[in-house]
């Protein structure tokens, strides 16, 4: 019979050999994967149960190794970064010269000249909205905001560069220098920037927005609208939101101060989220409004800003680099946690939560 009184690694009663030599590898202190096998003693001498002693060890032998395996491969999956020695800056887009301009959007359009991964049509610049649509449930409203929107656009970042040969740095609009009015910005330079608003005697396309008259994306058209795929121009409507006209009041120096002031990680994600963040697409209307706002460049620009106030909001004062919490998604309440995954759907890999809180940690090596 069994004697299950008390955990042991020992072998009761049996003067094998064999056995003698495994009971000398199922000590204690040799491994936690021993465990496996603790708590079994036996009394009795057939062969069958020699056989089964010697299956019974290796195949816990076996899956202690898997899981150490496993283990081993996650933790140098994490260590496979060089250190960042020297992160790159990422600047205001009017910080960069005008050849740093003509290449950012030079590569922003040449994302349109390689086909889709993710979806049997459209082109690759589609893989970002269709992504977005799709786990918007889960990054907003949620403590995933901040950290799923940091990965997505260092993603971006990282397909610029890989395919079309882009080797600037991804700038970012600040638009509280522009709080007087949004509108009237230099990313809307037909020149210098994006191109502006959509033409208010055309065709309304999507969200009070019509085609953009003029600029660099003029012709640029994009795919997705509400998950389904509805190929149209790239359109914008500057306040033309019934009774909702660009408000300029989240991007206003005293408002910028009380989001920089807020004390915990989720009040600040709460008030930066439902304020500024919200008043630009709410500004902009067309593709911006929807869900697929990636349609629009300016998305990238305008999260990179979203994303330089946390990164220095986590610098302001100790212990912020990690501080996470709030609702784990906008539908699940529960708390929100350092390992939870952010998924990708292919995108890129799905890391968790942690893995992109401190932006000098080796993998995106960046600052402001």
């Amino acid at each position: 019979m069994w004697d299950l009184k008390r955990p042991t690694y020992a072998l009761v009663g049996h003067d094998d050999d064999a056995s003698a030599d495994i009971e000398s590898k199922l000590q204690p202190h040799d491994s936690e994967c021993v465990g496996l096998t603790s708590g079994i003693a036996l009394r009795t001498k057939p062969h069958f149960v020699r056989n089964w002693l010697r299956y019974t060890v290796l195949s816990a032998l076996l899956l202690c190794l898997v899981v150490l395996g496993a283990g081993m491969a996650y933790t140098s999956s994490r260590e496979r970064y060089p250190p960042c020695v020297s992160p790159e800056k990422r600047i205001e887009w009017r910080e960069m010269n005008r050849t740093e301009q003509q290449d950012y959007i030079a590569a922003v359009k040449c994302l349109q000249s390689f086909p889709a991964k993710l979806y049997p049509v459209g082109r690759l610049s589609d893989d970002f909205p269709w992504v977005h649509r799709h786990v918007a449930r889960d990054i907003h409203n949620s403590a995933l905001f901040l950290p799923y929107h940091r990965y997505f656009i260092h993603l971006y970042h990282k397909t610029l560069r890989e395919h079309c040969r882009y080797h600037g740095t991804i700038p970012y609009w600040d638009w509280s220098r522009d709080w007087q009015d949004p509108s009237k910005s230099p990313i809307w330079d037909p020149v210098t920037g994006f191109g502006g608003d959509g033409d208010p005697n055309g065709t309304v396309t999507i969200m009070w927005g019509s085609c953009i008259k003029e600029g660099p994306f003029v012709d640029y058209e994009v795919l997705w609208s509400d998950f389904y795929p509805r190929p149209h121009c790239l359109s914008r409507g500057f306040g033309r939101q019934p009774g909702a006209p660009w408000d300029n009041e989240f991007f206003k120096p005293h408002s910028m101060a009380d989001l920089m002031s807020r004390d915990t990680f989720y009040d600040f994600t709460e008030t930066l989220e439902g304020g500024s963040h919200d008043a630009v697409p709410n500004g902009i209307n067309g593709d911006f409004y929807t869900l697929e706002s990636p349609n629009d460049p300016v998305f990238f620009l305008h999260h990179t800003n979203i994303d330089r106030l946390w990164w220095t909001w986590q610098r302001a004062k100790p212990g912020r680099m990690y501080e996470y919490n709030g609702p784990k998604t906008s539908w699940i309440l529960n708390k929100g946690k350092l390992d939870d995954v952010m998924g990708m759907m292919g995108l890129g890999k799905d890391l968790r939560v942690r893995d992109v809180m401190d932006t000098e940690n080796g993998m995106m090596c960046y600052g402001y």
